[in-house]
């Protein structure tokens, strides 16, 4: 099988033939172009000579006719003018004009009055009435001189031209007409020398009615004759469109080309044409035609090296050209696009002229020359100076405002070089002109915005700093720098290692979280350099991403979380009694039962047993025990601030004198105990137990604190005004770094406080220590020797009696203790105890049975019928069965399934004006008060107690009308 392959080289020599074969088809058709171009050009040459020669012989014997019929028209309007002169005499004046005006001229004279009769004649009369020009002025009344045909009435047989105006009455009608008639051949006189020296030249007059007036006698017959039409179409329609002109190309008369020409008369109704034959004229150019082919090929071949060179020039000029027309669009393109503009002055015109640009800067409209104080005047005047000293000197760069005839203001960068001329003297000036209205604006707008980061930065509350990914700070504020105690230049530019390598160590792993990885780092730690106030920061760093995406650096936020660490600590540490209060509320509200069940019931031994016999005493001795009982119950409620005890306003003065004996019993006996109360009274809000606990308490701490050594415990109650320097120390949070100190609560200006302050000579107590001290079950003491429950305690009636307390202490130097209670504005009266009186039916409802039997015992004793029920829904459904029955109705709070406040809700709704009394351990009294209790009491309780309660409520329910059963 024979593959299909290609020929090598065959595509190659194919190509190369029909390269050749057209660049021979180009040469040949460029050479016979050449050839026929200059043929042409010759040809064209010979027939314009010709065609010039025509032309002139027809301009000169134009003048010639035109000067004869100008001669003799002048004489018609002479002659024209006399007739209508009547005053003179007609023939006579006729004659004379005759004899003086024509003398010696082959012209001839005749008036012709309106019937076509000659009414004067210089040769014979005659009537003409028949004839055309007499015809013609009869029928219109015309101005112009009128030419008559050719006529042969000569004797001799020669033609005679008429040549005729009209004659008018002095109303204007027709009244004949004035005739000069002269043989034509007069005008061909001057036709003879062309005719013998252009034989092949014909020359006539024609008139525009295409007659013959004067001709040649070269003029071949069939051309026409004397008096005839000419015979040629091409010359009367090229005269037709075109009054003076030339025509070259083919007669219809006899098949002979011919040049024509033709010269008009614009005042006589004639035109002068002349043509020449051109075989004639291309006799000597067909003789050397072959002369002519040879030598115009040859030239026509250089010719067309020649024009190739000249097109090839001529496309690198256009070329040229329209690069310099592209590179000049594209200049003033980018002018527009860039808004640049240039001008130049010229010192000799004062004026100057501005491209587009500069005429949108000013805002005015464009002109070529402007005048230079009109430029110098959008200028603002503030910038003027500036600009006429660059303009007068060297040149320069400036900035400049341009104001816009509209007050808008367009910002320039202007740069100026002096114009100098070819000796180096100066001529003026040039200029470029760039609008930075733009820039500006952008300027502006980014100082503006710097200003407003800046002041954001410098006023934020936090410490904010800006680092490249080397690690150089790029910004920072002024809370960074009062943070690190470096000057802004001394950070800006270099990384932590050179100006603070110990925060360099710490924030090496952070940085590379943010750099390498993008992510958002969160850390937590002291600051690299502690000062009071100052003692946790938190550091927030985070990635600055570029517009590809890249990380370019990271920012960060430093936060002084000082006091956020210690609100937090606050807050768990009141979790954390609040859990603990929780647990010992509930415990102490059964231990509540308890005791009110034993001190009852032993109530009753003491009022049944002689106090002379033991058991009295021993009855005596469990009254003490369930009254320290009580005692301990009401710190474990006033620690978990769940509990209520009865406050009365005291003079803090008398509670403390008189509990000095015992704080000075219980101290060991090397303390030396102080106490000063003062002179002016100190009314608070308070239980005397609380005080006591608080007291005993505080120098118990006091005196163990000086480890049995000899030392001072002090006691001292201090008045608190709104001047007091305490109100600020307990809001500084700058103090002494030496000096620990612990704080709860805040003084208000518009109260007045009462301080108790126990200060000692002992160790001191650490900063660590005392952050912990008012915790619950804290104790620093040996096992056995305290529960951790005093301080925590304190805390709690502090808090319930709406005061603060600060703690300081230097170690070495002993502590401070400062309780702040608020004063009462007045003291409260002492409660009046009431004795029962008169008997009343009373309901009691508990959950707990030794509180309904103790109570029903107690009250039974002085005189009240009791009913008891433990079960609340019970109690409820007995008053709904009979509202009437019961004269009070005494519950508990906490019951399973009905809360006392729920009970007495249901009670009220039945029988409003049921009283009504509510006893709890927690001390709910809000929760009373909502559900109508008439009455509140705190357990442990004691039938007594609750007597007087009963007895005050009787008395003010027989003193109120009482409601219908039922009514809500």
């Amino acid at each position: 099988m024979i593959e299909n392959r290609p020929i090598h080289g065959f595509h190659a020599a194919r190509g190369l033939r029909a390269g050749l074969v057209a660049l021979l088809v180009l040469l040949l058709a460029v050479l016979w172009s050449g050839l026929f171009y200059h043929l042409s050009s010759q040809r064209r040459l010979e027939l314009n000579h010709a065609e010039r020669n025509v032309q002139n012989l027809t301009r000169i014997y134009a003048e010639q006719v035109h000067s004869t019929l100008s001669a003799v028209d002048q004489t018609l309007l002479l002659l024209k003018r006399i007739h209508e002169l009547r005053d003179v005499e007609f023939n006579p004046a006729f004659a004379l004009a005759d004899n003086v005006l024509l003398k010696g001229a082959d012209l001839r004279v005749r008036i012709v009055g309106a019937d076509g009769y000659s009414v004067y004649s210089s040769d014979h009369q005659a009537f003409v009435g028949d004839r055309d020009y007499f015809q013609a002025h009869v029928a219109q009344d015309t101005s112009r001189m009128f030419i008559g045909k050719p006529e042969f009435t000569e004797p001799n047989g020669e033609p005679l031209l008429d040549l005729s105006r009209r004659l008018n009455r002095p109303d204007g009608s027709f009244d004949g007409v004035v005739v000069i008639s002269f043989n034509p051949q007069a005008l061909e006189s001057s036709l003879a020398s062309v005719d013998a020296a252009t034989p092949t030249t014909f020359i006539g007059v024609i008139g525009l009615d295409h007659v013959i007036r004067v001709l040649s006698e070269t003029l071949p017959a069939v051309f026409g004759r004397l008096g005839e039409p000419l015979n040629a179409p091409q010359l009367l329609a090229a005269r037709e469109i075109s009054p003076d002109g030339d025509l070259a190309g083919r007669s219809q008369a006899d098949g002979v080309d011919r040049i024509a020409a033709w010269q008009t008369f614009d005042d006589y109704p004639l035109f002068v044409a002349a043509a020449r034959d051109q075989q004639p004229l291309l006799a000597d150019f067909n003789r050397h035609r072959v002369v002519l082919i040879v030598a115009t090929a040859v030239i026509s071949c250089l010719f067309a090296l020649a024009v190739g060179l000249l097109l090839r020039i001529l496309e690198q000029r256009d070329a040229f050209a329209a690069s310099v027309a592209r590179s000049r669009e594209q200049l003033l393109e980018a002018q527009r696009l860039g808004k640049i503009g240039h001008f130049v002055v010229d010192d000799a015109s004062g004026v100057a002229n501005y491209s587009d640009e500069c005429f949108a800067m000013m805002g005015i409209e464009r002109a070529v020359d402007i005048p230079v104080a009109r430029g110098l005047s959008v200028i603002h005047p503030d910038d003027r100076f500036r600009y006429l000293a660059a303009r007068n000197g060297d040149g320069g760069d400036l900035e400049a405002r341009v104001v816009r005839p509209d007050g808008s203001v367009c910002w320039t960068h202007m740069r100026l070089r002096p114009r100098v001329d070819a000796a180096g003297n100066r001529i003026g000036l040039f200029g470029v002109v760039h609008d930075i209205t733009a820039r500006k604006q952008a300027e502006e707008a980014v100082r503006q915005h710097e200003r407003h980061m800046r002041a954001i930065m410098d006023n934020a509350p936090v410490a904010i700093f800006l680092k490249d990914r080397e690690g150089r700070y790029l910004m920072v504020n002024q809370q960074f720098v009062d943070l690190v105690g470096v000057p802004a230049d001394q950070l800006i530019g270099h990384i932590d290692a050179d100006v603070l390598p110990e925060m360099a160590v710490l924030s090496q792993a952070s940085n590379e979280m943010v750099l390498k990885h993008g992510q958002v780092a969160r850390v937590e730690r002291p600051p690299w350099r502690t000062k009071p106030g100052l003692e946790h920061i938190e550091i927030l760093k985070f990635p600055i991403f570029a517009e590809d995406g890249s990380i370019a650096g990271l920012s960060g936020f430093t936060f002084n979380v000082t006091e956020r660490r210690r609100i937090e600590e606050q807050l768990r540490q009141a979790a954390k009694m609040e859990a603990v209060g929780r647990l010992a509320g509930g415990i102490a509200h059964d231990f509540n039962n308890m005791i009110g069940a034993i001190l009852g019931f032993n109530s009753f031994l003491l009022e049944d047993l002689d106090p002379t016999t033991q058991e009295h005493r021993f009855a005596s001795r469990i009254a003490q025990v369930c009254r320290n009982a009580k005692h301990l119950v009401e710190q474990v409620l006033a620690f978990a601030r769940a509990g209520h005890v009865e406050k009365h306003t005291i003079d803090l003065r008398a509670a403390v004198a008189e509990n000095a004996p015992l704080l000075d019993a219980a101290l060991a006996s090397s303390t030396d105990l102080t106490v000063e109360v003062g002179d002016a009274p100190l009314p608070v809000v308070i239980n005397d137990g609380q005080v006591h606990q608080v007291l005993l308490n505080l120098c118990v701490n006091a005196s163990d604190a000086l480890g049995g050594r000899p030392g001072r415990v002090a006691v001292r109650l201090e008045r608190i005004g709104a001047d007091h320097p305490d109100h600020r120390r307990l809001a500084d949070e700058q103090a002494d770094p030496e000096v620990a100190r612990a704080r709860s609560g805040r003084l208000d200006a518009a109260q007045v406080y009462c301080a108790i302050r126990v200060s000692d000579t002992g160790c001191g107590i650490n900063q660590a220590t005392l952050d912990r001290v008012f915790e619950p079950f804290y104790s620093t003491k040996p096992p056995g020797s305290g529960t951790g429950l005093g301080l925590a305690v304190i805390h709690g009636i502090v808090t319930a009696c709406g005061g603060a307390y600060q703690v300081t202490s230097r170690l070495g130097d002993g502590s401070e203790f400062s309780l702040y209670l608020p004063l009462a504005s007045d003291a409260a009266a002492p409660p009046v105890t009431h004795t029962p009186a008169g008997p009343a039916s009373l309901l009691v409802v508990d959950d707990e049975i030794n509180i309904t039997d103790m109570l029903a015992i107690g009250l039974e004793r002085l005189g009240y019928e009791v009913t008891c029920c433990n079960d609340p829904a019970e109690a409820l459904r007995a008053f709904e069965q009979d509202p009437g029955a019961w004269d009070i109705v005494i519950t508990d709070h906490a019951m399973p399934g009905l809360t006392g406040a729920a009970l007495i809700e249901r009670i009220k709704a039945i029988r409003p004006d049921c009283p009504t009394v509510l006893f709890t351990g927690f001390g709910d009294q809000a929760a009373a008060r909502d559900a109508g209790a008439d009455a509140f009491l705190i357990k442990p309780i004691e039938p007594r107690r609750v007597a007087e309660t009963v007895h005050e409520l009787l008395n003010r329910s027989a003193a109120a009308p009482r409601s219908p059963v039922g009514a809500a």
